[in-house]
Parts: C-alpha cells; sequence; structure tokens
C-alpha cells in the first residue's frame, strides 16, 4: 500500500494535474497516460528536462502524445458504446429469460401443488376405489412428465444464461442475492477487448468504469487506476530505500519507466529508449535545483562531521563574519597564495555557524560552495549557461538564508562569455549591487589582480581579506589537529616528531608550495605509504615460497628419476616449509581476520535486531543491543591494536620529501656512511691528481649530509681555475655520478653561450611579452625540477658582466626569481664554475723533475692566476665563492695513472669477446708523451689512445689475428707498439 501523506508538495500537484487531464478526456480513473502528460506539460519537471537534454523538445512532445492520448481514448469510448450497447442487449435478454424462469417456476410450483393433493387422494382411493385410484394415477403420471418437462426447460435457460454470466453469479441472480446489472457487469471481466487493453496498457478498471456509466447512466466514483496505485507503490519503495521521508517527481518518473507493461512505459520507451541503469540517476539530477545539482552544501557536511578541523585561523573568520554584517559591500573574498588554507577559512565558518558560535544575524545561515566549472560543463547550446546563472541568482533571490561560497571566484571573470552573450561576472554585477545576494569568494593575490582588481565595478562589490602562510608553529597546531582524523582513515599511530618535521622539511625543502598544504600532503603520504608497507608480503614469507617453488621442481625430478627415497624426503621438507608460512601467515593476519569475523557478526546482529523488533520481543531485542554496543568497542579496541603497531614517525617523513626533492634526508645508512668517509677515494677513481679541489669537493658534501651547512646558501660554491684538460669538468661529472648515480645529472651551462647582455634572459626566461616567456629560463626551470643536483658553469670568464650580478644573490643567499615571478631555491646545490684565466702561467711548468720545485713553481704561477682573477671578477662576486681552487697541470705519473684509466675503459668494452689489452709501463710512458700537450691538457690522451691502440686492435680482430678468449700485450720497440697475443 501507498501513502499519499509521503508524497512531496510537487509530486502532489502533478497528481492534481493528471487529474484534472483525466477529467477533460472523461476518464474517472486517472491512469498512468495521464501522469505522463502532467510531467511533460511542466517544462520544469525532471521528465521534461530529461527529455530535453536527449534532444527532444518537451512541448512538442506533449502535443504529440495528448494527441495520441486523445485518439487511444476515442476508440476506448468506441469500444465502450459498444460493449455497453452489447451489455443492453444482454440485459433485454436476460429480463426475458428471468419472466420465462419465472413463469416456468410457477408452473412447476403449481404442478408440485396438483401432485401433492393427487398423491393425498391416491392414497384413500386405493383403499376404498380402485377406479378412482387408475385416473388419479393416469393424472399423476402426466403431471410428473409435465414436471419433468419444465425441469428440462429450466436448466436449458439456466444454462444459456451461465454461457454468458459466471455460474455463482448466475446462481446469486436467480436467488435474487444480486441485480440484473451487476450479472451484466460480470459479463465484463470475459470482454473480448481485454487483450487488446493489456497490449496498450490500459488499466482494465479504468475501461470498465467508461462502460459501466454507459450502461448503468451513471458516472462512477473518481479515482486512481489500478495501474497507477501499483506504480505509487513502487514509487514509495524507491524512496525508502533511498533512505528519504518524502516520494519525489523523480521517484515516480523511475516507478513508471519500470512498469513495462503500463502505458506511461511503452509510450516513454519509444520516445527515450526505456530505462537504462543511469536514467534513474539522471532523471534525480535533473529534478534537483540550480543550489543542488551544482552546490555543496558546507553547513551540511558540517552537521554531519564531514569537515576536518580548522585550527587557528580565528583573526581571518572574524573578518569574514564582520564583512557578512555590513551594511553595504558585505561580499568578502578571501586572497592569498595556493595552499594557505582559504577554502578552509570558509569551512571553518561553516563549522561555526552550525555550532551557533556566531552572532544572531549569521545563526541561521547555509554556506554553499558552487563550482563555476560545473555550470559551464555541458553547455552546448548558446544561452544555456546563462539560463543556469540567472536560475541560480533567482534561487539565491528566494533562499534569503543561503551564502554562496565560489572558490577560484577569478574564474568567474569571462564564464560563459560568447559572442553575444555575457558572462557569469557582468550577471553578478547587479544581483551584488543591489544586495540581493550573499557571496564569499576565494582567490590568489595573482589572479585577484588580473581579474577583479582590473574590473572596477566588480571590485568595490568586495572586500579582501588577506590570508598569510601561517608559520611554522601554527602549521603545527594545525597538523596536531587533524591528527585524529589521518589516524582514523589511514589506522596508523602519528608521533608528535613526524608532526614536527612534516611542516619544517617542507618549510625548509619544498619551497615551492605554501604551508599547512605540503606539510598536511607529505604526512598524509607518509601514512599511506607505512599502511602500504604494512600490507606487503614479508621478505622471510617471500624466501620460503621461493623455496617451496624449488621444492615442487626436485620432488618432480625425483620421481621422474625413480629415486623415491629422495622424493619422500623432499616431501617432508615441503610439509615442514608450508607449516613455517602458514604461522607467518597467522601471526600477520590474527588481527584483521579477528576484526573481519566481529564485523559479520555486527552485521548479523543487526538482522536479527530488524526480525525480532517486527515480532514485537523487546526484550531479546534489548539484549542484542547490548550484544552489539560490546561488539563494537572490541572492533574499536582491535583497530586501536593494530594502528598502534604502525607508527608513523619522523624518518618516513624524511623519506617522503626526500622522494619529491631528491635531496637525501633520511637518516645516514651504514653504506652511505662508508662512502661519505671515503667520499675522496671515489672521486680518485675518475679524477687523477688535483688533491685539493677532491677534498674540498668531499668536505662540503659531507657538511650538507651531516646538516651542518649554512641553511641560506648552496651546499657549496667552487671556482675551478686551470688550463684545459687537467680535470675540472671531470670532477664535476664524478661528484653528479656519485651522488645521483648518473653524470646526466649534471647541471651544465656553457656560458659561452651567454656573452650578450641580453642572453641573460636565457637564465631565468624571457620578460612578459617577449618569445619563449612560457618556457621559463634554462637555469631556474632545471634546477626547480631537481632542486638538489650539481651545476656546472662552464668557462665562466666567456659570460656578460650581467650574469655575474645575477649569481650574486644565488652564491649569497641560496635564490633566485624567475621572469614568471617564482623564487626557486639553489640552497640545495652544489655551484661549480670553471674558468682558464691565468692558465698561461701554469703552462710553463715542468711535466717531470723534483717535486719540491715543481711545488715552488705551481705556488708562484698560482699567485699570478689569482692576481689576474681579481683583475677580472668585481670583489663582491669572488668574495661569495666558498673556494677558489687552482689546478695542478699533470705530471707524467698523473699521465699515466690517466693511461690506465683509458686502458680499463677499453677492456670493459672488450669484455665481450674475452680480449684483455695489458700494456708494459714502457708502452705507457710513450703513450702519456705523445697524448700530452700543455695547451691542452689530458684530452688528445684519449684520442692518441684511439689512434695507436684502438685502431691497430680492431684491424687485428677483423682479420682474425686476435681471437676470442686471449691477452694482448702491448710493448714499444724502436719507437713502434707491438702487439703480441697470448
Amino acid at each position: 500500500m501507498y501513502s499519499e501523506n509521503m508524497w512531496s508538495k510537487k509530486l502532489k500537484d502533478y497528481v492534481e494535474q493528471a487529474s484534472s487531464i483525466a477529467r477533460s478526456l472523461g476518464d474517472t480513473k486517472v491512469d498512468t497516460d495521464h501522469l505522463l502528460l502532467a510531467l511533460l506539460k511542466d517544462p520544469d519537471s525532471s521528465l521534461s528536462k530529461y527529455v530535453s537534454k536527449k534532444g527532444i523538445d518537451s512541448k512538442e512532445l506533449y502535443q504529440k502524445l495528448r494527441e495520441h492520448i486523445n485518439s487511444i481514448d476515442n476508440q476506448l469510448n468506441k469500444a465502450a458504446e459498444s460493449e455497453a450497447n452489447h451489455l443492453i442487449d444482454l440485459r433485454s435478454k436476460i429480463i426475458q429469460l428471468k419472466s420465462d424462469i419465472s413463469n416456468i417456476q410457477t408452473e412447476l410450483s403449481e404442478i408440485r401443488e396438483a401432485k401433492r393433493r393427487i398423491e393425498a387422494e391416491l392414497e384413500r382411493a386405493r383403499r376404498y376405489d380402485p377406479w378412482s385410484a387408475r385416473q388419479l394415477e393416469l393424472e399423476l403420471r402426466q403431471l410428473n412428465a409435465e414436471e419433468e418437462h419444465l425441469k428440462k426447460e429450466l436448466s436449458r435457460v439456466e444454462q444459456n444464461l451461465s454461457t454468458v454470466f459466471d455460474k455463482s453469479a448466475v446462481r446469486d441472480f436467480l436467488e435474487n442475492r444480486i441485480s440484473i446489472d451487476a450479472l451484466v457487469k460480470t459479463a465484463l471481466k470475459e470482454s473480448h477487448y481485454k487483450d487488446q487493453l493489456k497490449d496498450i496498457g490500459i488499466s482494465f478498471d479504468r475501461y470498465e468504469d467508461k462502460v459501466s456509466k454507459r450502461f448503468i447512466g451513471k458516472t462512477p466514483e473518481f479515482g486512481y487506476s489500478k495501474n497507477l496505485e501499483k506504480v505509487f507503490e513502487m514509487a514509495q519503495e524507491k524512496a525508502v530505500r533511498d533512505g528519504v521521508a518524502e516520494v519525489s517527481p523523480a521517484h515516480l518518473v523511475s516507478a513508471l519507466l519500470e512498469a513495462k507493461d503500463f502505458i506511461a512505459a511503452k509510450l516513454l520507451e519509444q520516445i527515450i529508449g526505456g530505462k537504462s541503469m543511469d536514467t534513474e540517476k539522471e532523471i534525480q539530477e535533473e529534478e534537483k535545483s540550480i543550489l543542488e545539482r551544482y552546490g555543496v552544501d558546507l553547513t551540511q557536511k558540517a552537521r554531519d562531521g564531514k569537515l576536518d578541523p580548522v585550527i587557528g585561523r580565528e583573526k581571518e573568520i572574524n573578518q569574514t563574519i564582520e564583512i557578512l554584517l555590513r551594511r553595504s559591500k558585505n561580499n568578502p573574498v578571501l586572497v592569498g597564495d595556493p595552499g594557505v588554507g582559504k577554502t578552509a577559512i570558509v569551512e571553518g565558518l561553516a563549522q561555526r555557524i552550525v555550532n551557533k558560535e556566531v552572532p544572531p544575524e549569521l545563526q541561521d545561515k547555509s554556506i554553499i560552495s558552487v563550482d563555476m566549472g560545473s555550470l559551464v560543463a555541458g553547455s552546448k547550446y548558446r544561452g544555456e549557461f546563462e539560463e543556469r546563472v540567472k536560475k541560480l541568482l533567482e534561487e539565491l533571490k528566494e533562499k534569503p538564508e543561503v551564502i554562496l561560497f565560489i572558490d577560484e571566484i577569478h574564474t568567474v571573470i569571462g564564464a560563459g562569455k560568447g559572442e553575444g552573450s555575457l558572462d557569469a561576472g557582468n550577471m553578478l554585477k547587479p544581483a551584488l549591487a543591489r544586495g540581493e545576494i550573499r557571496l564569499i569568494g576565494a582567490t590568489t593575490l595573482d589572479e585577484y589582480r588580473k581579474y577583479i582588481e582590473k574590473d572596477l565595478a566588480l571590485e568595490r562589490r568586495f572586500q579582501p581579506v588577506y590570508v598569510d602562510e601561517p608559520t611554522i608553529e601554527e602549521a603545527i597546531e594545525i597538523l596536531n589537529g587533524l591528527r585524529p582524523k589521518l589516524e582514523d582513515f589511514h589506522k596508523v599511530k602519528i608521533e608528535d616528531d613526524a608532526i614536527d618535521s612534516a611542516v619544517k622539511l617542507t618549510h625548509r625543502y619544498v619551497t615551492f608550495r605554501k604551508l599547512p598544504d605540503k606539510a598536511i600532503d607529505a604526512l598524509d603520504q607518509a601514512c599511506a605509504r607505512k599502511k602500504l608497507a604494512s600490507v606487503s608480503v614479508p621478505p622471510e614469507l617471500q624466501e620460503i615460497e621461493r623455496r617451496l617453488r624449488a621444492l615442487e621442481e626436485q620432488i618432480i625430478n625425483a620421481n621422474l628419476s625413480g629415486d623415491y627415497e629422495k622424493e619422500a624426503e623432499l616431501k617432508i621438507q615441503k610439509i615442514n616449509l608450508e607449516k613455517q608460512k602458514q604461522d607467518i601467515i597467522n601471526k600477520l593476519d590474527m588481527v584483521d581476520m579477528k576484526i573481519n569475523q566481529l564485523k559479520k557478526k555486527l552485521e548479523e546482529l543487526e538482522q536479527q535486531i530488524i526480525k525480532v523488533a517486527e515480532k514485537g520481543d523487546y526484550e531479546k531485542e534489548a539484549a542484542l543491543k547490548i550484544e552489539m554496543v560490546n561488539t563494537e568497542k572490541e572492533i574499536k579496541a582491535l583497530e586501536s591494536k593494530r594502528a598502534k603497531t604502525l607508527s608513523v614517525t619522523s624518518d618516513d617523513i624524511a623519506q617522503v620529501v626526500s622522494d619529491w626533492t631528491g635531496i637525501p634526508l633520511n637518516k645516514l645508512k651504514e653504506e652511505e656512511m662508508e662512502k661519505l668517509l671515503h667520499l675522496e677515494e671515489e672521486l680518485h677513481k675518475r679524477v687523477i691528481g688535483q688533491d685539493d679541489a677532491v677534498v674540498a669537493v668531499a668536505e662540503a658534501i659531507r657538511r650538507a649530509r651531516a646538516g651542518l651547512k649554512d641553511p641560506k646558501r648552496p651546499i657549496a660554491s667552487f671556482l675551478f681555475l686551470g688550463p684545459t684538460g687537467v680535470g675540472k669538468t671531470e670532477l664535476s661529472k664524478a661528484l653528479a655520478e656519485l651522488l645521483f648515480g648518473e653524470e646526466d645529472a649534471l647541471i651544465r651551462l656553457d656560458m659561452s653561450e651567454f656573452k650578450e647582455e641580453h642572453t641573460v634572459s636565457k637564465l631565468i626566461g624571457a620578460p612578459p611579452g617577449y618569445v619563449g616567456y612560457e618556457e621559463g629560463g634554462k637555469l631556474t626551470e632545471a634546477v626547480r625540477r631537481k632542486p638538489y643536483s650539481v651545476i656546472l658553469l662552464d668557462e665562466i670568464e666567456k659570460a656578460h658582466p650581467r650574469v655575474f650580478d645575477l649569481f650574486l644573490q644565488v652564491l649569497d643567499d641560496g635564490r633566485l626569481t624567475d621572469s614568471h615571478g617564482r623564487t626557486v631555491d639553489f640552497r640545495n646545490t652544489v655551484i661549480i664554475m670553471t674558468s682558464n684565466i691565468g692558465s698561461t702561467y701554469l703552462l710553463t711548468l715542468p711535466l717531470e723533475g723534483n717535486p719540491e720545485e715543481i711545488k715552488k713553481e705551481f705556488e708562484k704561477a698560482k699567485e699570478k692566476v689569482l692576481g689576474e682573477l681579481k683583475h677580472f671578477f668585481r670583489p663582491e662576486f669572488l668574495n661569495r665563492i666558498d673556494d677558489i681552487i687552482v689546478f695542478k697541470p699533470l705530471t707524467m705519473e698523473q699521465l699515466i695513472q690517466i693511461v690506465d684509466l683509458l686502458i680499463e675503459d677499453l677492456n670493459k668494452r672488450l669484455r665481450d669477446k674475452g680480449i684483455k689489452v695489458e700494456l708494459t709501463i714502457e708502452a705507457k710512458k710513450e703513450l702519456a708523451r705523445r697524448g700530452y700537450e700543455p695547451a691542452f691538457g689530458a684530452r688528445p690522451l684519449k684520442r692518441t689512445v684511439q689512434k695507436l691502440l684502438e685502431t691497430p686492435l680492431a684491424n687485428k680482430i677483423i682479420k682474425g689475428e686476435i681471437k676470442e678468449n686471449s691477452t694482448v700485450k702491448v710493448d714499444i720497440k724502436d719507437g713502434e707498439f707491438v702487439f703480441e697475443t697470448t
């Protein structure tokens, strides 16, 4: 059964409209097609909007359906007229038959009375007058024959009635329990139109009323058809299933679509193709108002406890409340950088409204957030977006208790604008000017200047509230407030040091984002990572599974070879391993299994409570509810126990921030400690000699990794001086490979590309309006993407002097502002500059000789080099460099070591062929002499090795003189290199 009390006001209006349509058609029963017409007649109904969305004109569809239903109704009237005439004829025949039956029954009564009289006389005549007795017997036989004849006639007449009417109805009629009209109406149940009406989907009681009206001449009582009542029941069931108190038109439309045997569903199937999985959802969406469809009620979310707690921000929330209470210009706009918490301030205001912590004027208000993108989305035709905005403004005027919140309010400028149409901003202006709506906006400072301030008419409607980034202490307080929500969501425990680290590490290293957003993200990701690690397969379990797979193969092989003893032994090992595996699984899953069991028990208890409540056993219901509460407590206790085993610490946060930035922030591991302590040795594997440079670089990296570097400056900045080919660039590459695992991670800039003054823009990006503005600068973009890197500025002296001015703030403050106004952090970079200034003084130094003499000569040359350096660069530039290192020219011993490195590289390439090259000391020295030129350093040495070693080796390999898996010894004889294969 359905209850009209559950119908929404809109639904009652549609049912009333359907009743009017039924009356206009002369029907006394409201059917599903009448309701369909009522829904389509209203252009704002969910069904009209839905068919319009499908590209069908709802007004035109209404007219066509009205004509179609009129046509069906005319046919029904004709059928009813024909059926009524048939029934009238039947009634005449029944009257005649009834008269015949009455006559027969009268005759039968008379015969029976005569029979009783003759039978009484016959008894006396048989005793006293035999002749009279014979006469009476003849009369009695004649009466019996007549009675039998009349009985047959009565049976024939009744049989005629039963062929048209129900036997029980005929009996009731003949016994005067029902009227002749009631008997005639029973013939309708077997109407030959019944199957046709079912095919069309017309409710049969609607047709019955039409026939009765014509047959009896009296209008039946007005009401709903049985089909429509069934639809009402289905709609009510949907509302109950959705957990709502009212049956809406959307529920009714969905029920109409589902009732496939009824006329409305048949018509709708032809129009929109019937009911799909999304149809009900789409129709419900169309029924919603603009605010319901595109808005989110923040105050309702606050009531439901779905908003995160807002910690701090009292000043900004109070400012917002003050502006909202003003008589004019009462539309606050929150202005601040992304991630500082502008939206959170509005959520905090919503929570205050719910908690009645605002002045009385705001206590009944609702804050509804509307996304402009959703309003624009899907508006295909001209005027559709404007229509949505217009309806939104009309709704807001009708609901003065609503405060509209538009995040990213700058998007209203130009939203929906097209040729000959207004944008949303211009449509909002009049409503804001008249004070018809109250609005809170949120945007960034750049967007506010670019869009809002530029439009003075719109800007004067708003009062800005500037939202600054919270301090470290405030951010820690905010994260402490969010801690319970994150712990409950991830089922982990967050330690105090994790919150401190999340704020401090992101503040220091994630400079391109703002607190508290970046700290919340880091903490959230660390919790997710910890939870993921908890469900991963432990290493010991992976090892057991690997051993089990190996045992399976061994068992199969033992069986195939017929070694049954070994097979049995292996099977015992397998059983033991499987037992170990199960023990580990049991330990891992014990808590989770228990929680799942209790949750299932909770579901069962809920079902039992419903059944017991239906039976009215209140005592048992109370006992089950107590058991349910205890089970819930047990689940919470187990979840808390599980959470305690998963703790998020500062190490987890450091790992997340390290992954974001590439900066190693996690605690030093033993391997890394060992590597850092022997960093010089690692660098010397690639860089021969240059001890001063290697030690300076290694010490700078160790200071940074130990956390002792100046937090406001780069890790280190060096100026490497010396002639070409002595290892300046090689040391930079070696450092990049040690830090990042590959030398390509080096950010290398050839400063000869920046000779002209205007080329400075290449480093930081072109100014606004110039080509390449959107691309950013070569240096700033590279560091912004990889804040932990080695920057090599090759041949710095070739750059324009303005470039040096640019690097003053990089070397001193560790930051640089690009052409977009973004501050790029250089505090986690190692900056290495190379220069050939004064290298001519170093080229005259001897290659071999007394080490003490060579050292004295080098010191003299070094002073001259530094003197020339001071003449070239300004003091303020040189003063900001951590260390200026003059690279020494290479000695013969160092050149031989370089030859060893080149031969080692050659052997790596020959390893696949199994060939190894060995050089005598004389051959090495000869290569060093021929390959070294003071003006070019060690660079020609590589070319010399290619020419004198690699080329002859290649020829011999191709000729087959050098076979695979052989050793080639190279010596020098008579100034020529000799190759001997062993």
